[in-house]
């Protein structure tokens, strides 16, 4: 597909069409707030969180505090940058903030569109910044546009709903061909009935760190990574070139950083930093297919608690593993697993790449 010229696209602040608000002085756009969860029943209308998975819906509630706020057909943008569109009605927790064009209901076409959008806008800001419904405000979309009138251009949301069709056409034609060349029958599904549950503590080592970087010494240069609790760029928050706390053993050639608000999960191997709500782990077995094994099986067992903390059920749940005759874990099955795996990957990136 060709690149899309913009250059006739014209700017637009949040403000100019977003729905806003004057709130103690400030104009900001709609944001959710903090309910507890004694004040959280079960319900129909989904809660979104800060997560970057799921649409990042934590639950279905209903609730009669005067914080639960429902909105309808929007885009949710939280402080951490995710991004998700909102058909229906939905509730948004704190730090999760609610976009929803002044004068136009929103559909899936033009919804996807300014979702991919608004991620390029969003992405030169760093985990330190947190977009707040006050930042938004400002925030500078580039945007097809038409000229009504009165001579003020608007977004061409016609335009944009015609774009995605064309896109959506054309990425069907390309899924039924992937579908031809890859199959869906690649993976059979693994019986776990016998596997048996282990600790993370019998695999990971907790990392004590007295001193966390400042978010002030935070560049996009730099020579040692900084992690964060995002799930965004492999958990990197930027870089800094030099910061005495920085972490690095050369006797350990692997750690694991775990995002405690967001349960995310990335291996580190090189000098770094980290950030506040970041836990530094030293897997026990410094091997990476093992690791990525067992954190998949980990993380998807760890509740999603929106911006809450997860470190502390996190060490504590039970982590499902193949296990031998003495009932120790069977290493040897997962490695041979894990190169499976990469084996059929390979294989099917090399036939995408041919489509």
């Amino acid at each position: 597909m060709n690149n899309v010229s913009t250059d006739n696209w014209k700017e637009f602040k949040i403000e100019d069409i977003f729905e806003t608000k004057i709130l103690g002085g400030k104009k900001q756009v709609p944001t959710g707030s903090w309910v507890s969860t004694k004040e959280l029943m079960s319900g129909a209308i989904p809660r979104i969180t800060v997560s970057g998975v799921n649409n990042g819906i934590i639950g279905y509630y209903d609730s009669n505090s005067i914080n639960y706020k429902v909105y309808e057909n929007f885009i949710s943008v939280s402080f951490l940058g995710t991004v998700f569109y909102q058909q229906n009605k939905a509730s948004l927790d704190m730090k999760v903030h609610c976009l929803k064009p002044i004068q136009y209901n929103l559909n899936i076409y033009t919804a996807t569109f300014l979702v991919t959008v608004l991620k390029s806008a969003i992405s030169k800001f760093t985990y330190s910044d947190q977009l707040s419904s006050t930042t938004l405000v400002n925030l500078i979309l580039k945007l097809p546009a038409i000229m009504i009138n009165s001579g003020k251009y608007i977004p061409d949301w016609e335009y944009m709903e015609s774009y995605v069709k064309m896109i959506e056409t054309l990425a069907n034609k390309k899924l039924n061909n992937i579908l031809e060349v890859v199959g869906l029958n690649n993976y059979n599904k693994i019986d776990t009935s016998l596997w048996k549950e282990f600790s993370p503590c019998d695999f990971f080592k907790l990392l004590s760190v007295r001193k966390k970087l400042d978010s002030s010494k935070i560049s996009t240069n730099g020579l040692i990574k900084v992690y964060s609790s995002t799930t965004e760029n492999n958990g990197v928050a930027g870089y800094c070139d030099e910061n005495p706390t920085y972490i690095v053993d050369d006797n350990i050639k692997m750690y694991l950083i775990f995002g405690d608000h967001t349960k995310s999960m990335f291996i580190a191997e090189e000098s770094f930093c980290v950030m506040d709500n970041v836990k530094v782990l030293i897997p026990k077995i410094q091997d990476q297919n093992i690791i990525r094994f067992i954190c998949t099986i980990w993380q998807k067992n760890i509740p999603n608690l929106g911006y809450a903390r997860h470190w502390k059920i996190a060490k504590d749940v039970k982590i499902k593993l193949p296990t031998t005759e003495e009932g120790e874990p069977n290493w040897e099955y997962i490695q041979n697993f894990m190169s499976e795996i990469h084996k059929k990957t390979q294989l099917n990136l090399n036939n995408l790449v041919n489509i």
